[in-house]
């Protein structure tokens, strides 16, 4: 579950993509000649994440989808940010849950004004012209 957040934490988007991706990271993990088998399981989630990531920037590449640019760069900050802010507690389901919720509580404007901002990069001034 939590290579799954990951992805959509990252941009991966619709479900269809996510669960390719998900399922081309176990596959990749399964074939590598060297997984840290015997390491504590926040190690293994460290790993399995690096291929996730490595997995969505290829897609990324190949499909150059929407307004998002990911590099890996953009995906290392990434990957510091959910460690950091989701994993310091647990493996974050419980934060992505609450935000789930909280996000089922707004208004149709205020929930269109979010998507429209983080969901689909538009600027302030392009947000006061689209929603007046």
């Amino acid at each position: 579950m939590e290579i799954y957040d990951y992805l959509r934490y990252l941009g991966a988007g619709k479900t269809s993509v996510i669960e390719d991706l998900v399922q081309d990271t176990f596959l990749a993990a399964f074939q590598s000649p060297n997984p840290p088998l015997n390491s504590e399981p926040g190690r293994r989630a460290a790993w399995l994440r690096g291929i996730a990531r490595i997995r969505f920037l290829a897609y990324c590449h190949r499909q150059r989808i929407g307004k998002v640019r990911a590099d890996s760069t953009l995906l290392a900050n990434a990957e510091a940010v959910w460690s950091a802010e989701y994993l310091r507690a647990g493996d974050g389901s419980e934060y992505l849950d609450a935000l789930r919720s909280c996000l089922q509580t707004l208004a149709e404007r205020q929930e269109r004004l979010i998507e429209l901002y983080y969901g689909q990069n538009k600027s302030r001034k392009e947000l006061a012209d689209k929603l007046e």
